[in-house]
């Protein structure tokens, strides 16, 4: 495992959906490479962090362009 196997994996580590081996292996790594600790750390805080956010409704120009893809996807559904 070498820091950017890591990184490629790291949100498959930590919500644990990797093999048993692949993560041995990265907490290997973890346990030798003090840059990559603290890459994961900053990670997990990041993602608390914006887990205690407030939800924010999306611009109104995004939600009518979301409807129009809709329904635009709707109306090619009827047609086949």
């Amino acid at each position: 495992m070498n820091c950017r196997e890591l990184v490629e994996k790291l949100i498959e580590f930590l919500d644990g959906e990797l093999t048993a081996q692949e993560m041995q292996s990265i907490r290997e790594h973890l346990g030798e490479c003090q840059p990559c600790v603290s890459y994961v750390r900053t990670y997990e805080l990041t993602i608390q962090i914006t887990r205690r956010l407030p939800p924010t409704p999306p611009p109104e120009k995004l939600l009518e362009r979301l409807r129009a893809a809709v329904q635009h996807g709707s109306s090619e559904e009827s047609h086949s």
